[in-house]
């Protein structure tokens, strides 16, 4: 497993995400790309995250309550 900012990356099957990571103290929810871009995404709460993790489809579920739902920086 990758980290990002001292974030455990957890790879995922999805075909636009790679990998996953939340940081609780902080609520920064870490989303690598397949393009190997990385996004942090702030002041998401945890079962929002939990809730990405327990889903069968991580792509289309981050598009519907994660993407443009929060806001983003790209960090790598």
């Amino acid at each position: 497993m990758a980290y990002v900012a001292n974030v455990e990356m957890v790879p995922v099957h999805s075909h636009h995400l790679a990998a996953v990571g939340y940081d609780a103290a902080t609520r920064v929810l870490h989303i690598e790309f397949r393009d190997g871009h990385v996004y942090a995404y702030s002041d998401v709460p945890e079962t929002v995250y939990e809730k990405l993790m327990s889903v069968k489809s991580h792509g289309a579920h981050f598009s519907h309550f994660i993407h443009d739902k929060y806001p983003a920086v790209r960090i790598a």
